[in-house]
């Protein structure tokens, strides 16, 4: 099903060359050097950067994911999903736990030293431009987006992208793509010296990451007022936000007098199918297509019965009133 443009060298799989491996290193730990430069400048040289290598981030359908909590998790999991579908897929990662390679995932796997040193060879001269341009020294993660962004660019037909630090200012943020999808964790407090000292700075701070007028998914929070900064700001920027529930999936059915649903998956919709004095079992509505397009916000086929609401679309596991 893959539609990219380029195909990845067969070097991407193979094993990793320890010379090519130990190149990458020496430069993004040692040659490299600190961050350097004017303090404060936002996305100012990230995209600068990724400018001078013609705009990589926006060369590949991205899912963008931000959080405090469950973000290597998430991303690894919808990259996961996204491969189950036959699309060739890469993940950008961080930090990582055994080799800098782990933070360019192409298909699963991590990119081959090989691939990420020519990479990285092709992007050098514009760290040094940037720089001597008056935006300062790019930083570690700011180079590392920038092979990612070059490794998955017109190559993968999805590019999993997991935030560092917050997101609005964050350099992954450069995504500007209408079709982005943004991802938010769970969110509490963290680099409170950075994003600010209370969960509603940090909140708004990871709402950066909203697309305007575009699409996003959220974890219900344990915070009414993160979801309040949530909301507001996905309502100011014209995204359509979309909850999702934690923990395991819901169950409808009758209740226990079997005179009423006792589905509570939708609080703020009734449920559609725990119909009214029903017998039938309880079904996990994840089970249910139909039931999942109506929790999408579109109409499912449901069919009014006698004693309540009923699905009747063919071969649903749920079934109906009258069945």
């Amino acid at each position: 099903m893959s539609t990219g443009t380029a195909e990845l060298p067969p070097s991407a799989g193979a094993p990793s060359s320890r010379a090519a491996l130990d190149r990458v290193r020496r430069y993004l730990f040692a040659e490299l050097g600190p961050q350097r430069g004017p303090a404060g400048v936002g996305l100012a040289r990230p995209r600068a950067l990724f400018g001078a290598l013609g705009d990589p981030q926006d060369r590949f359908r991205a899912v963008h994911v931000a959080g405090t909590a469950g973000k290597g998790s998430v991303s690894t999991f919808v990259a996961s999903l996204l491969r189950a579908h036959g699309f060739r897929v890469g993940a950008h990662l961080s930090p990582h736990a055994y080799s800098v390679l782990e933070r360019f995932q192409v298909d699963g796997a991590p990119a081959g030293a090989d691939l990420v040193d020519a990479e990285l060879e092709r992007i050098r001269p514009a760290v040094e431009a940037v720089e001597q341009a008056g935006h300062g020294r790019p930083s570690f993660f700011e180079v590392t987006n920038a092979i990612a962004f070059g490794l998955f660019a017109d190559r993968v037909d999805y590019g999993v992208v997991e935030t560092g630090l917050g997101g609005l200012l964050d350099s992954t943020n450069t995504i500007s793509r209408a079709d982005k999808l943004a991802v938010i964790t769970p969110i509490g407090l963290d680099h409170q010296d950075v994003l600010g000292a209370t969960v509603r700075e940090i909140a708004a701070q990871k709402a950066g990451v909203l697309p305007v007028g575009g699409r996003a998914v959220a974890a219900r929070q344990r915070s009414a007022e993160v979801e309040d900064v949530l909301s507001a700001e996905a309502t100011r920027r014209g995204c359509d936000l979309r909850w999702v529930e934690l923990g395991p999936p819901r169950r409808c059915g009758p209740g226990p007098d079997r005179a009423a649903p006792s589905c509570t998956y939708a609080a703020s919709r009734p449920c559609p199918w725990g119909s009214r004095g029903s017998t039938r079992p309880a079904t996990p509505i994840w089970r249910c297509a139909p039931s999942r397009r109506w929790l999408r916000g579109t109409d499912g086929p449901w069919t009014r019965m006698p004693s309540g609401w009923g699905c009747a679309a063919p071969r649903c596991p749920v079934g109906s009133n009258a069945s």
